[in-house]
Order: C-alpha cells, then structure tokens, then sequence
C-alpha cells in the first residue's frame, strides 16, 4: 500500500494537487519519497522475518530509515527552487549539491536494504526448499539483486549530475525506468507466484485422489485378504478426527506396504504398483506444498 502510494504520487496529476494543497514547491517529491523509504523499510522486514533472517535489532531496523527520511528532509528544505514546481526535479535542480544528497540519500538506503534481504535469500536454506518455494525465493533473490543495481545507477546519475557530467547523467537516467521496472516485477513474481503454483498444483493434483483411493482400497483389500492372520486394522484415525482424501490416501499407502512387508509373495499387478507408486509421489509432493 505505501509503495502504491509513492507510485500515485509521481502522477502529474496528483503531483501538482499535492504540491497546490501544501503551498511548498515539489513537495510531492519529498512526500513520495518519504513514502517509498517506508515501504521499503516495512517489505525488508517482512520479507527477512519469512525467510528467517536474524537482521538488526527492532530499533535499528527502524532508526536507519527514520534517519534516512530525516536527511533527505533536510536536503530538501535547501534545494533552491528558482523554477517552482516541476514534476521533474532532479533534471531540474540535480545539479545542486542538496538535491544530490536528497536523492542519494533514499537510493542508497534503497540499495543497501534491499541487498540485506538479497543476502537473507542466500541464506534461507535454498536447497532444501520445496520446488515452488525455492523457485520464489529464487525470483526474490533476481529482484534484490536488479534493485541493487537500480541504486546504484541513480546513485551514479546523481554523482554524474551534480559533477556537471550532463551527457552520462541522462544515459543512467534512461536505464532507471526499465530497471525499477524489472525490480518490482521480479519482487512481486517471487512474493506472488508460488502461492498461485501452490493452489494450482493442489487442485490439478488432488483431482487423481478419488481414483486413487479407489485403486489403492481395492489393492489393499485383495493383499490383506490373502491372509487374515497378516491382516492389520484398516482405515484408523484418531477419534473425534475426520481425515481429509489426502489422509486417506496417505493411510492407503501406508497399509498397503504393510502388507506387502507382511506378505513378500504378494506381488501387485503393474497397473496396481503404478498407482501405489503415483500416490506415494502423490502424498509426498503435497505435504511439502
């Protein structure tokens, strides 16, 4: 929500009302960026908590972007405004040391941030992951890493600028769009993807267990009733406890090579092994869903 606001804000539209309400030239730039080192502060801690990250004390977690927002605050109220509101501030006073600390001082933080949760990603335990947690984390991961290189660039079109390096200023500047672009897609595919895979994969995957079950009931019955003195009690569950088809299946597999344990001359057809063994595959892969 705080990074959608500091997106709506860049509207030139809701630029000018803003800077029109307060009575303060370009004030809405501050406003957004204000915005955006919240939201940034608010997705790292998030993000490093899910993947189990240490990270900083509470309270300096919380003072860096305190003091960050304090510094561009700052820098702002010295940037000289000769030509009043521009929905394009940097181009227009970024040749002004304040206004270079100004926007370096949220990109920076930006960079910095976003490569602490960069590095949270590599140490979350990777290879140990399911499949569709591993392939977020890895996207989540790509999206740290171009955020990086995004500040980086705006750091280096700041330092260009403010330098009088007019030319290499707008070739970083051109790069920025694109990138920041990159950046959000990739952060919001690896937060949004695998839940959407996950629920996806569930329900194409539970639609095999009614037949499943079935196959599996019939293939135990035919190898516990080869013998009653090999049979064990079937269909258990705790008491009060209602199983879901997955429990069921589960417990279907469990009998059946209990028996067959009990019983080694018992062979299953091939179709009835081919459906002991998509089951076991079955029951696994949505456990660690």
């Amino acid at each position: 929500m705080l990074m959608a606001a500091s997106f709506t804000v860049t509207v030139e539209q809701a630029y000018r009302a803003v800077d029109g309400l307060v009575g303060v030239p370009n004030v809405a730039d501050l406003v957004k960026h204000t915005l955006f080192v919240a939201a940034v502060a608010v997705l790292a801690h998030g993000l490093t908590t899910a993947l189990g990250g240490r990270g900083l004390p509470r309270a300096a977690a919380w003072a860096a972007p305190v003091l960050v927002v304090v510094v561009q605050t700052v820098a702002f109220a010295l940037i000289d405004m000769r030509e009043g509101t521009t929905t394009a501030l940097m181009p227009t006073y970024g040749d002004q040391p304040a206004a270079a600390v100004y926007s370096i001082a949220h990109f920076s933080y930006f960079g910095a941030t976003m490569g602490a949760v960069g590095v949270a990603c590599l140490r979350s335990g990777l290879p140990t992951m399911p499949t569709v947690a591993r392939t977020g984390v890895r996207l989540l991961l790509a999206g740290c890493v171009v955020s990086v290189v995004t500040a980086a660039v705006l750091v280096l079109r700041d330092v260009s600028r403010v330098t009088g390096a007019a030319a290499s200023a707008e070739a970083l500047e051109r790069t920025y769009a694109p990138l920041l672009l990159l950046s959000v897609v990739l952060v919001a595919l690896g937060l949004g993807l695998p839940p959407l895979l996950v629920g996806a994969s569930r329900r194409r995957l539970a639609r095999e267990l009614p037949g499943l079950t079935a196959r599996l009931t019939r293939l135990r019955d035919r190898a516990s009733g080869r013998s009653g003195s090999l049979r064990f009690p079937v269909d258990a569950r705790m008491p009060g406890e209602e199983p879901t088809p997955l429990d069921q299946l589960h417990r279907l597999v469990v009998e059946v090579r209990d028996q067959m344990f009990l019983d080694p001359a018992f062979e299953p057809t091939p179709d009835e092994l081919r459906a002991l063994t998509r089951s076991e595959r079955l029951v696994g892969r949505l456990e660690l869903l």
